[in-house]
């Protein structure tokens, strides 16, 4: 790691000052509370979050989803257990001191091409068509 080290309990506080609707703060502090030092989020659930902040599981999915789009967290990987009921996910919180060596390269969550500076979670032509249709 190239950055500077920080607790896990820094990566919550960060959390706390987050200015989004109370639903989704909750789902982010229950993700920053699983996160190690570098932000990495290992093999979190989505029904695992649902016991925590006791919201429904799809309500859950649009926080995770909506907080991947804000560029709070980023979703790194995903892996189907065998029986198929639920998807295990990496995320990595993208707190402002987590250096880009520390979290990898970033790409669009839509067509995966490499980001762009000033590109949150979606390249530009991605974000366009997204304005011009509703997001599913």
């Amino acid at each position: 790691m190239t950055g500077p080290r920080h607790s896990s309990d820094e990566i919550r506080g960060w959390a706390w000052q987050y200015a989004g609707p109370s639903g989704r703060k909750f789902v982010l502090l229950a993700v920053c509370q699983w996160a190690n030092p570098q932000g990495e989020v290992h093999n979190l659930t989505v029904a695992q979050l649902h016991e925590l902040v006791r919201l429904d599981e799809s309500r859950v999915r649009n926080h995770l989803r909506h907080l991947v789009a804000e560029g709070m967290l980023e979703r790194v990987q995903e892996r189907v257990p065998k029986d198929g009921r639920f998807a295990v996910c990496r995320y990595q919180v993208r707190a402002p001191w987590l250096v880009p060596q520390d979290v990898g390269p970033l790409n669009c969550q839509d067509c995966r091409a490499p980001l762009a500076d000033g590109e949150v979670s979606l390249c530009k032509p991605c974000s366009m068509r997204r304005a011009i249709q509703p997001i599913a």
